[in-house]
């Protein structure tokens, strides 16, 4: 029998009053029980929606009052939040999605991983941005992320025109949302501390 999934706030008391501490937690879950995570389509959705969820809270809470560049940068991520979503969406609804669906979706991803890059001027640090100041003198770190989010997208488009199994097309989407929440985890304060 499958097993009982849990409410996070059950299992982790006050984790939703600290959005770092639950994005570790989550991260940690979907890492632990990969394995687990792939025998099923309906947990690989569980999962997904719950990392997917969890990065709309933490932009969203902290968009209140941004102007600026903070502001644009804050509406890219919003948008791209949206993007993954969308993703999601037609990943659930089809065992073998159509590639140029997908790739219309893909291509936006792509192009909000390479302008993300330009939208990070050096001590564009004022409230309510929560990006943390480390992020310029781990500027190859954050490079990383967006060049990886940007490679995801290949993959995924690969493995949908290959038509490949599902979960090997739902890992990859995966390791797209993954590298959404590690460079949170990097490169964001703890909203709780800020506050």
């Amino acid at each position: 029998p499958a097993a009982k999934l849990r409410k996070p706030q059950e299992t982790f008391p006050g984790a939703l009053e600290r959005p770092k501490l639950f994005m570790q937690i989550i991260l940690e879950i979907a890492i632990k029980s990969k394995k687990l995570i792939m025998k099923t389509t309906m947990k690989i959705h569980i999962v997904t929606a719950m990392l997917l969820s969890l990065l709309l809270i933490s932009t969203l809470n902290a968009h209140k009052g941004a102007t600026g560049s903070v502001k644009q940068r804050m509406d890219l991520m919003l948008a791209l939040t949206g993007d993954m979503k969308r993703l999601k969406k037609i990943l659930i609804r089809s065992e073998h999605p159509k590639y140029k669906e997908i790739t219309k979706t893909t291509q936006k991803i792509r192009l909000k991983a390479r302008h993300m890059l330009h939208m990070f001027p050096k001590n564009s640090t004022q409230a309510p941005s929560l990006v943390r100041k480390d992020i310029w003198q781990n500027w190859k770190e954050f490079e990383k992320y967006a060049l990886d989010l940007e490679l995801y997208t290949k993959q995924l488009e690969a493995k949908v025109k290959s038509k490949a199994p599902k979960t090997k097309v739902i890992d990859i989407f995966h390791k797209m949302i993954h590298t959404c929440l590690g460079c949170h985890l990097d490169f964001r304060k703890d909203e709780v501390m800020i506050k």
